[in-house]
């Protein structure tokens, strides 16, 4: 209905002409017009001249005029509303008309002819509009159309009422009256009405060729987004099958446990700047004890890879070997979760998807390391840079090593392709010898003092705040810091577990004296731990079991599997909840 409004003026205008030279009697028939009253008065004129005029039926000469108005109703709410004077332009102008017409006998018939051949010729303007919607041409020459019965009910009015003039000042003028006239001058609003409706015509075949043509282009539309779909669909149950962990999970967790400003250490030598830096693909081994943080900083280097603005920007896949879950150390795991992060937003490029069996994702088809090396190989070629970060690469199994280790060197072979790896773990022959000759990095005590001495900082002062470490002295905070700096010998898991002691001592001098007897290394503290177990009968019982099921199992077992398996006893034959082991309680032993 917008495209009406440009032609508000005309509207306007012609209502203004209109209403101008109404009498009171005539504005309140204007006022309170609608198509009810239109029919009432008409019928009621109807009976007035039965006698001279049997077959006159007004209402049913009126009924397709009326219909079509009422169709077009919404786009005159437009006007109607612009004063309480003229609630319904077309309905007040119409009922007027008729009114004066009825004080000239036969000749409102032949306005109401006039109306009806109008009704014939108006277009079904709410037909074409839900039809061509869209079309603002063709709505404004609609438009044009209804502002014609305005100019014709004005035009109608001002001979009626220029006659009623007549006719008061010598009766006999009635008689003499006649039609011809009267009929020229609103045949001629009848022509402009008829080339109008024409007009209409013309834009309503030229709207049937527009919507032909958006039609097609609509279904040649739809046909290919049904295409896409049903691609985009085929994509992900191929990436949804290829086998993989939520590394993005595991990094979103490293980011929380990673102390701000740590591991920034590595980014300042000289040997990380030459890898990063290099024209050619090369790898960077990072080596380090347990417990001195490998996977805190891998999941450093892959946010500074992230960070890169380097153009064009390389992608940067990684992976976490974590000996919690099995999983991830399985190699197809490993080449699964690197390959699904090749692929941007679902998207497999068409090279790569022929390299999938047929209907895999769909069916109980598999793929092997030598296929998703393949794929990989395949996959990387679209890019011109890619980064590689992998963690606890010793976590895994011989042979899942070599799958590894063998794929990075494929990779690093294509040529105009730049891959560079970088790998944290303990020091093994295995990937030694892989390596050998390649820059490597170790992860000692000097290197790691700063980000220890952070870490421990950070940890001591969280720990007071939330009341686990509970201390009267200030001085014994500096006290814990400084000792645990001093010993920790760069491995951040120790410092864990040291705070865990200190956690449990009730006092500043059991703290003190917790200080002065630290474990050495890692080896001593879990003989600690185990010892501590030992001399708690409900615990000792308790890790026994779960440690028991831990070892038998073939796979993983849930928490409340766990439970089950520790809680009951061989032979017990009925379900009894009693004997399930608080799962909090149970993780704490």
């Amino acid at each position: 209905m917008v495209a009406i409004i440009p032609y508000n003026d005309a509207w306007m205008r012609a209502r203004d002409r209109y209403v101008g030279d109404l009498s009171r009697e005539e504005k309140a028939l204007y006022e309170t017009a609608s198509p009810e009253s239109i029919f009432c008065d008409a019928s009621a004129a109807e009976n007035t001249h039965i006698s001279s005029s049997a077959s006159l039926k007004v209402a049913e000469k009126l009924q397709p005029m009326i219909a079509a108005i009422e169709q077009y109703g919404k786009a005159l709410d437009v006007y109607a509303n612009a004063s309480p004077l003229v609630l319904s332009p077309l309905w007040g102008s119409i009922r007027v008309v008729l009114h004066l017409a009825r004080e000239f006998g036969k000749y409102f018939e032949r306005v109401v002819d006039m109306f009806a051949t109008i009704g014939d010729l108006l277009p079904r303007f709410r037909v074409y509009e839900n039809l061509f919607p869209s079309h603002e041409r063709l709505v404004q020459a609609l438009s044009i159309v209804y502002v014609d019965i305005l100019t014709f009910c004005s035009k109608a009015k001002s001979i009626f009422r220029r006659e009623r003039r007549s006719l008061r000042i010598n009766i006999g003028i009635l008689a003499k009256l006649s039609w011809k006239p009267f009929e020229q001058q609103l045949g001629k609003i009848i022509d402009g009405f008829r080339l109008h409706v024409k007009n209409v015509e013309n834009e309503v075949s030229l709207s049937h060729m527009v919507e032909a043509s958006d039609s097609r282009d609509l279904v040649r539309a739809q046909k290919g987004a049904i295409e896409r779909a049903k691609k985009e669909d085929a994509h992900r149950r191929i990436i949804a099958a290829i086998p993989s962990v939520d590394n993005y999970a595991q990094h979103k967790k490293l980011q929380r446990l990673r102390k701000q400003g740590t591991g920034t250490w590595i980014l300042h030598r000289d040997v990380y700047q030459e890898w990063y830096n290099a024209a050619c693909s090369s790898s960077l081994c990072c080596f380090g004890i347990p417990g001195c943080g490998k996977t805190i900083l891998a999941s450093s280097i892959v946010d500074v890879l992230m960070a890169s603005t380097v153009s064009p920007k390389p992608i940067i896949a990684y992976h976490y070997c974590d000996y919690a879950n099995q999983k991830s150390l399985q190699a197809e795991t490993i080449l699964g979760t690197m390959l699904k992060q090749f692929f941007f937003d679902g998207y497999i490029p068409e090279e790569l998807e022929k390299k999938f069996p047929q209907g895999y994702g769909e069916d109980a088809h598999t793929l092997d390391v030598g296929d998703l090396s393949d794929l990989l190989c395949v996959g990387i070629r679209r890019i011109s840079m890619a980064f590689i970060v992998i963690d606890g690469l010793d976590e895994c199994e011989k042979a899942s090593r070599k799958v590894v280790l063998d794929l990075l060197h494929r990779l690093q072979e294509i040529k105009n392709l730049t891959v560079k790896s970088f790998i944290s773990c303990r020091q093994e022959d295995q990937i030694l010898r892989s390596f050998e000759g390649g820059p490597m990095v170790q992860m000692t005590a000097s290197a790691l003092k700063d980000d220890i001495q952070l870490f421990v900082a950070d940890s001591v002062s969280s720990r007071v705040q939330s009341g686990e470490l509970r201390i009267r002295d200030p001085k014994v905070a500096q006290e814990i810091t400084h000792e645990l700096v001093d010993k920790a010998q760069g491995m951040f898991l120790w410092v864990f577990f040291q705070l865990d002691d200190l956690c449990e001592a009730p006092s500043d001098a059991l703290i003190r004296q917790t200080l002065l007897n630290l474990p050495n290394g890692l080896i001593e503290t879990y003989g600690r731990i185990l010892n501590k177990i030992w001399r708690d009968k409900i615990k000792r019982f308790m890790v026994q079991r779960v440690f028991m099921w831990i070892r038998s199992a073939r796979r993983p077992l849930a928490i409340e599997e766990l439970r089950e398996a520790a809680g009951f006893e061989p032979g017990q034959k009925s379900w009894d909840a009693d004997v399930l082991p608080d799962a909090d309680l149970m993780i704490e032993a």
